[in-house]
């Protein structure tokens, strides 16, 4: 580069950074080189500074111990209220197991709700494993 010319540089975006960054800030900047020295002998190297936010992947899991035992739901939600990734698991309803996750998060608060409901096997009544059938309503 000779002293005078114009670079145009972006935010850099390679296969070592692609997808765990948030390329922050993406515009084209100017920069004039004011020295005339290659790379190799650079004393005073033009510099720009460019700030990307580091992303981060999050999941929630639920699974009964006892077969058919339980059945549970995820919702994991930004710090607005906002679903992220997949939430809700299931769309609806229970489900066993059941995992929601969310990829590429910047910082921030998030938020997953798991609920485990005994009674979302399909039986309204149960019988419990006692010398005396006694029965419960869920």
């Amino acid at each position: 580069m000779s002293h005078g010319e114009r670079l145009e540089v972006r935010a850099p975006e390679n296969g070592c950074t692609s997808g765990l960054y948030s390329i922050d800030d993406s515009s084209v900047h100017s920069v004039t080189v004011n020295v005339n020295q290659d790379c190799a002998a650079a004393v005073a190297p033009l510099s720009l500074q460019f700030n990307d936010t580091p992303l981060t992947n999050i999941s929630a899991h639920a699974e009964s111990q006892a077969a058919g035992g339980t059945q549970s739901s995820i919702n994991c939600v930004d710090s607005n209220g906002n679903p992220v990734g997949n939430s809700p698991e299931p769309d609806s309803g229970f489900a066993d197991p059941v995992t929601a996750s969310a990829n590429g998060l910047a910082p921030g608060t998030y938020t997953c709700t798991i609920v485990i409901d005994p009674c979302r096997r399909g039986e309204g009544l149960r019988a419990l494993p006692v010398p005396r059938y006694l029965w419960t309503r869920c």
